[in-house]
């Protein structure tokens, strides 16, 4: 499964940023409950007919998460992320063309990311929160294998540097139906 950085931010609306780059709208949330959760899981979870298994590398193991959390709807856009550039709240190297790349996911580093969480009065999720929010079926607590369901996809159907399938293109951030979750 790629994991892209997705970031929990309140955004705020009405406001420009400097270089004329408009605030873009704010994204929606999802709340996480708490509850006790079996995460991680063997890589043969999943064989994509590769040579390579997809999955998790840990033993599936039982977590609790003590609180509820809330998680963006859909990964950080370029036109974010270059929004908090251009206030000087984080760090603008590589992060595109937010005109021709805006509603792409902004693909940036760990610190880049905990800046714009920091920038948004957030944080990102930790390890444990990610894969709760990415596998949860339903609101009760199920789980399943992956964000889309319990059955693997071929290579190609799902963008993905894991398999030279050739679709690896990103794509604009919420425009691949089969990469969201039930939630």
């Amino acid at each position: 499964m790629s994991r892209t950085l997705a970031t929990l931010v309140l955004l705020s609306g009405g406001l420009g940023c400097a270089k004329g780059i408009p605030l873009p709208d704010a994204t929606a949330t999802v709340k996480i409950p708490a509850g006790n959760y079996l995460v991680g899981g063997s890589t043969d979870a999943c064989n994509l007919s590769q040579s390579k298994p997809c999955g998790s590398s840990e033993p599936t193991h039982p977590i609790v998460l003590s609180r509820p959390f809330e998680m963006e709807v859909h990964e950080v856009t370029v036109k974010q992320y270059a929004a908090c550039a251009a206030l000087g709240k984080c760090c603008d190297q590589d992060v595109g063309d937010y005109i021709n790349e805006g509603d792409l996911p902004a693909q940036v580093s760990i610190d880049q990311a905990r800046q714009y969480c920091r920038y948004r009065d957030r944080r990102l999720p930790t390890e444990a929160e990610w894969e709760v929010a990415a596998r949860l079926k339903d609101i009760q607590g199920s789980m399943q294998v992956f964000p889309w369901g319990d059955s693997p996809r071929a290579c190609g159907e799902v963008p993905s540097l894991d398999c030279g399938s050739g679709n690896t293109s990103l794509r604009p951030v919420a425009t691949t139906p089969i990469d969201c979750t039930p939630l």
